[in-house]
């Protein structure tokens, strides 16, 4: 049928160019070097992937060198907490045994339990029951 331009769709469609593969076989190629360039990429990427996680499964399960002390450094701190706690103990412990005397007065009291706690406390306070 003709349109107001006067040419039909037949002629239209007989007058341009055929797409598709060039005479002498070109386009073919470079389309199959860009499919295996891709793929040769999403290859490597799988690769690469593969081995990344390889190497965080194996890095989880190794020591990093400051945790092999981690252990011992625990147990000295946990000595020196015992320690600083009997020191105290054994102050308040000598406070109480000089208050029960009822003889020496309160201020007494406080200066031995100082004294027995041996720079672990930095004050002691007595009270009295009244």
């Amino acid at each position: 049928m003709a349109r107001r331009g006067g040419r039909d769709a037949a002629e239209i469609e007989a007058s341009q160019p055929k797409r598709g593969p060039a005479p002498d076989g070109r386009s073919g190629v470079s389309q199959n070097v860009m499919r295996i360039a891709i793929l040769a990429t999403l290859l490597l990427l799988a690769i690469y992937t593969a081995l990344a996680m390889l190497k965080i499964g194996r890095d989880a399960n190794a020591t990093p060198p400051q945790n092999l002390t981690l252990a011992s450094r625990t147990e000295t701190l946990a000595a020196r907490l015992d320690a600083e706690g009997a020191a105290l103990r054994g102050g308040l412990m000598a406070a109480k045994e000089i208050l029960e005397r009822k003889a020496d007065p309160p201020l007494d009291a406080a200066e031995a339990g100082l004294a027995v706690a041996d720079g672990s406390a930095i004050a002691v306070g007595v009270m009295d029951a009244n």
